[in-house]
């Protein structure tokens, strides 16, 4: 595919100059101060879509790792729980990147190597809090990538600036966005697909795997084996801890979240992933967010066995 790239990528990279240009100087700047092909680069940060495109008719695509999210709007508590799960090669790649731009908040990241910041866990000086969740949608379209989606709404100041940008009419895939504010003191899910879109305000205890749910959404285009496989089986386990623990919700606590997060209920495609064989997802962090407390807990690596750390907030 390398020799075709140009071909296959400048009409997306198009519709990123048109709409987020300073997005697409950010990776072309990466490009040139890593020496490394923007190409390359590109077809990284367009590897849902093309992907996409490449398998269109051809059948399901290979197992991909997914994340699994659990929050919290209970009695004046707001938390945020979330397991970036990917591919087992980048367990020890995983970097915190800082950024400041003139005339945009500052933000801190989870970053993978050569993927613009956004996919991973982020919090930004004027209190956003993104996570994400990849939707394997059998569908795409020329638009604007999601991974520039990612980056764009961590310039955003406000929640509602957040879901503009989020559910931007140009978008070129499915996704799904955990977007919460320690100002706003607010916590929404957002799921959107090439046509639609819906935006849930979270109350009480909330699950959230990598398939669609909310009614506006939930009968988009998606690969179902895959749907079947990973996504179910931990919205299962974590939707079946959510019903145990709803009259409970006054005493329920970070760890308590981040502790659920950890099973291995369902194993291999459990909330807590490990590489098994052929599989090779694995929760690669966990973020806790307390919202009230504008504190960020990371736990490098799996966490049934890490120890959290104090991130910084941005600002």
């Amino acid at each position: 595919m390398g020799a075709d790239l140009p071909g296959r990528c400048d009409a997306f990279l198009a519709r990123a100059k048109a709409h987020f240009p300073a997005v697409l100087e950010e990776l072309r700047g990466w490009a040139d101060g890593s020496q490394v092909a923007f190409y390359d680069l590109v077809a990284l940060n367009l590897k849902a879509e093309l992907g996409a495109m490449m398998r269109a008719g051809t059948g399901p695509q290979a197992e991909c790792p997914g994340c699994s999210t659990l929050a919290l709007n209970h009695a004046g508590r707001l938390l945020l729980a979330h397991n970036e799960d990917g591919d087992a090669a980048y367990a020890d790649l995983m970097f915190l990147l800082t950024v400041h731009c003139e005339g945009q908040p500052a933000f801190t990241c989870l970053s993978y190597p050569g993927i613009l910041p956004g996919n991973g866990p982020a919090a930004n000086s004027a209190g956003l809090v993104l996570t994400t969740n990849y939707i394997a949608s059998t569908n795409w379209r020329i638009g604007v990538p999601r991974y520039f989606l990612d980056r764009a709404v961590l310039t955003a100041g406000s929640l509602d600036e957040a879901v503009r940008i989020a559910c931007h009419p140009e978008r070129a895939f499915a996704f799904h966005f955990n977007l919460a504010s320690s100002t706003e003191r607010r916590i929404l899910s957002v799921e959107t697909s090439l046509d639609r879109q819906a935006v849930h305000e979270v109350s009480g205890l909330y699950v959230h795997t990598n398939h669609l749910v909310l009614e506006e959404t939930r009968d988009a285009p998606q690969d179902m084996d895959y749907v079947g496989s990973s996504s179910q089986s931990r919205y299962r386990v974590l939707s079946a801890w959510r019903e145990r623990v709803k009259g409970l919700l006054a005493g329920l606590d970070g760890p308590a979240l981040v502790k659920a997060l950890a099973s291995h209920e369902g194993a291999p495609y459990s909330p807590c992933r490990h590489p098994t064989g052929q599989i090779r997802g694995q929760t690669l962090a966990t973020s806790l967010f307390d919202l009230s407390a504008r504190r960020w807990s990371l736990y490098a690596g799996n966490p049934c066995r890490a120890a959290p750390g104090d991130i910084a907030w941005p600002g």
